[in-house]
């Protein structure tokens, strides 16, 4: 059993209007069209790929330099050396450091703008810190 949306006769109707009728313009149609499909797929592959690569460096990266602060702080865990930590992290890490002692929230307090950044920190995060963390 087939299911036909268009009916055949409506189909060959339909290519005959959009279709060029020049020879000159099929022969570009047979050329140009399947270049640009091709350079379209390229293109989009690619970029995901290199997307996905610099995301999941760049994720690495921070998640260095968070369980190094952590680390820093599991040393000395006094107030004036976390501000002293907090500082250092500020000036050449760029990373605003602020110690809750309260129980983590539930959930994140915001929602998920961008989820293919949160899920590669997050794994990043995993591998690199034993303590509990929401992204």
């Amino acid at each position: 059993m087939r299911v036909r949306l268009i009916p055949s006769r409506m189909w060959t109707r339909l290519v005959k209007r959009w279709a060029p009728t020049s020879l000159f313009g099929r022969s570009l149609l047979i050329i140009i069209l399947p270049v640009a499909l091709m350079q379209i797929a390229v293109t989009w592959a690619f970029f995901e790929a290199h997307w996905r690569i610099v995301t999941t460096q760049l994720s690495d990266a921070l998640a260095g330099d968070v369980a190094w602060d952590v680390a820093e702080y599991e040393t000395d865990p006094r107030p004036d050396a976390l501000a002293r930590l907090a500082a250092r992290a500020e000036r050449t890490q760029s990373l605003s450091i602020a110690f809750r002692p309260e129980a983590l929230p539930s959930s994140p307090p915001r929602s998920r703008v961008l989820p293919a950044f949160d899920h590669a920190l997050k794994s990043a995060l995993e591998d690199r810190l034993k303590e509990d963390f929401w992204v």
